[in-house]
């Protein structure tokens, strides 16, 4: 994991760099190798970072809102049925690769993205009350 952030990152050298420096045996010589690194690191061109590739992991989600409501769903088949917050039922939504997008029934609605394969952000609402509010589930099992 380490090794394939650095790459990505373009830092190991200034990390490694720094241990090397804050070394209590570094000699005089060591520093100035550690400082053309250093240098070297931090004016390396940066790679551009990759969009997250997330593969949404079928099976059933439980969490909370920010009022700490319990919030439940299940994905399956591309499909989210299911969604609770509390007791009260949410309409069923289809997944878009990562996402499903505002989607209503009887005034609740919801909508949400995968932040990993097995976590999911989003919101719900009641249209006749107003606001959002903010929830986040995770796969309990598949």
């Amino acid at each position: 994991m380490f090794t394939k952030l650095c790459s990505l990152v373009g830092a190991c050298a200034a990390v490694l760099t720094l241990a090397v420096v804050s070394s209590p045996a570094a000699s005089p010589v060591s520093m100035t190798t550690a400082g053309s690194a250093v240098a070297a690191a931090t004016t390396a061109q940066v790679p551009q970072a990759t969009s997250l590739r997330v593969l949404p992991f079928d099976g059933h989600y439980l969490g909370m809102d920010a009022h700490h409501r319990t919030v439940r769903m299940v994905l399956h088949g591309g499909r989210i049925t299911h969604f609770f917050v509390n007791h009260t039922r949410f309409p069923d939504a289809s997944l878009q690769g990562h996402q499903w997008h505002h989607t209503c029934g009887d005034s609740l609605c919801t909508r949400g993205s995968w932040t990993t394969d097995t976590t999911v952000e989003g919101k719900w609402n009641d249209s006749r009350q107003g606001g959002d509010v903010h929830f986040t589930v995770h796969l309990m099992s598949h």
